[in-house]
């Protein structure tokens, strides 16, 4: 059984992806439209490098909705996508290794299509575009980037942003991290009244 804490965070990822938020993650109706809209940022839609990253995105988006899905009726409900992704954090608890590299490479890649200028930093511009292909933008993203990269930042400070290592990390945090007070909990979330 995973901790609350990993549980609410994952409910709170779950909501995020629910693109139009009517209860739950379709492939269709929430992610197709992310692969496209992430795409279209980092290339013009007509070009082969679009058709590619489209491609992949569409591709892993619909292998994760389908691993997730564990009734197959194409819906991934709140209790199916917690139940995803406690399998995940039995794996990574029984081979740390193996997850960590697993990260690097999935959420790398992920970073590496997010980062527009390939500077190898996330700006809020960045990550404010990633929130609004999800339809969940707004000032409170801002705030919780700002939030994130001045707590967890202290070793890894920059004025570009946050760097491929920070990333990596916040998201080890998030996924794997039962504790409340690392920054990395805070990943999709309302940033915090006090500090971390």
């Amino acid at each position: 059984m995973l901790p609350t804490s990993l549980s609410e965070r994952f409910l709170r990822l779950f909501r995020f992806m629910d693109r139009n938020s009517d209860g739950v993650v379709e492939y269709e109706t929430d992610l197709l439209e992310v692969a496209k809209l992430i795409a279209q940022r980092k290339f013009p839609e007509a070009t082969p490098d679009y058709q590619e990253l489209f491609d992949l995105l569409a591709r892993t988006y619909n292998w994760e909705n389908t691993r997730r899905d564990l009734d197959h009726d194409g819906k991934v409900t709140p209790n199916e996508f917690i139940q995803g992704h406690e399998q995940l954090a039995k794996q990574m608890a029984a081979h740390p290794s193996e997850g960590i590299a697993f990260i690097a490479k999935a959420a790398g890649g992920f970073f590496d299509i997010l980062d527009l200028d390939g500077d190898g930093y996330l700006s809020l511009a960045d990550v404010q575009d990633y929130a609004d292909a999800y339809c969940k933008g707004g000032d409170w993203v801002a705030a919780n980037f700002t939030q994130l990269l001045d707590s967890a930042a202290a070793g890894d400070a920059s004025t570009l942003g946050m760097s491929k290592a920070l990333f990596l990390e916040l998201v080890r945090q998030f996924w794997f991290e039962s504790d409340q007070t690392l920054p990395g909990s805070h990943l999709f979330g309302q940033p915090a009244e006090t500090s971390w």
